[in-house]
């Protein structure tokens, strides 16, 4: 089960319309399309995401955005091993073209073994995004379940834009 879940994500992913815009010299746009290496953010450990920045016709300063991510390792912890899968997913509102301010509700499901649970996540971040296509991404986050809100938790990321 964990598999199919698992290939199910990745291929939804690769189908994803994956199209580039670019802007003229007098109204820059940045690319639509991003893939990087976060530490320590949604994804628990690491995740590796693919972001989607919707148009900003209207006022190119503001934007909202979706992303979708995967991690999976295998940790030992205190009562033994155990293989764990993240799924995160967020939307998120961004202020600015280049330099940009990020804020972002997800959700990111848990497959631990057996075992299926969830978490809320609450992301304030920033996002370097350079016109050769690199990115680079800092901020902080919060985790949420039934039982409340986490102190928030430092993230790093690093990849490109097309």
């Amino acid at each position: 089960m964990k598999r199919i879940i698992q290939m199910s994500m990745m291929l939804c992913v690769c189908l994803l319309p994956l199209s580039a815009q670019t802007g003229t010299k007098d109204k820059p746009e940045t690319e639509k399309n991003s893939i990087y290496l976060e530490a320590l953010g949604n994804g628990i450990f690491y995740s590796v995401n693919y972001d989607h920045l919707f148009s900003r016709k209207k006022n190119p300063m503001i934007g909202v955005g979706t992303r979708i991510g995967i991690s999976y390792g295998t940790y030992n912890w205190f009562w033994g091993s155990t293989s764990l899968t993240t799924l995160p997913v967020e939307a998120y509102f961004s202020y600015g073209i280049k330099c940009c301010l990020e804020l972002g509700l997800g959700y990111t499901s848990m497959f631990e073994d057996n075992y299926f649970s969830g978490l809320i996540t609450l992301r304030a971040g920033y996002k370097y995004r350079r016109p050769e296509g690199f990115i680079f991404g800092a901020g902080f986050l919060a985790f949420g379940d039934s039982y409340g809100i986490t102190f928030p938790v430092p993230h790093l990321s690093i990849g490109f834009t097309f």
